[in-house]
Parts: structure tokens; sequence; C-alpha cells
């Protein structure tokens, strides 16, 4: 018997988010939307997740401080998704505890 894998998927772009959960879900994982920063705080207590996507530039709250905050709340691996390329914003997100970095636009 093989363990259910939940991800968090914390993108305020509804296509995109759509995109990531329906694929996601394809592969036979179970996923959760957050569209705002405040909201994936509340699933994050809610639920125990393995995994979270994150998007950077979400509404409502400053993207350090969410990071920050699933750092301190759940030892799991956070995958940024961002539309910000900067060498130096990809380097401080992955010192900040970032396991991986992704820049939109990406392929599937």
């Amino acid at each position: 018997m093989t363990k259910d894998i939940k991800i968090l998927v914390v993108e305020d772009n509804e296509d995109i988010n759509k995109l990531l959960c329906d694929m996601l879900t394809q592969s036979q994982y179970i996923t959760k939307s957050a569209y705002l920063g405040t909201e994936a705080l509340i699933y994050l207590k809610e639920y125990d997740w393995d995994m979270g996507l994150l998007d950077l530039m979400l509404p409502g709250m400053d993207d350090k401080e969410l990071l920050a905050n699933i750092r301190k709340s759940k030892p799991m691996p956070i995958i940024i998704i961002s539309a910000k390329e900067e060498k130096d914003i990809k380097i401080e997100t992955l010192r900040m505890g970032a396991d991986d970095y992704i820049t939109k636009p990406f392929d599937i």
C-alpha cells in the first residue's frame, strides 16, 4: 500500500493553479489550491502536507514572510514557481529555505 502524497499549490493565477493541480492529480497526487498567502497558512494548520508549490508574488502577504512561516510550521519540501528571474532573488529564496526554484513560464 502506498501513501497518498498531498501537495499544497499556492498560486494566485487561477489558470496556472488549476493546470498544476490537474497535472498532479492525473499523476495520482492529492492537491489543494490556495490563492492567497493567508489561505495557505490556514491550510498548513489544517492538513499534513508532503510538499508545497509556492508562487512568490501573492496578494495579501509578503512572500518572505510566507516562506518563513511555512518553514517554521512544516518540515516539507517547498518548490518555488515564480516569474522573478533575477539570480539574486533565486539565491536569496533558496537560502531562506526553498528546496528548488522554477521560473515561469515553464513546460509541463
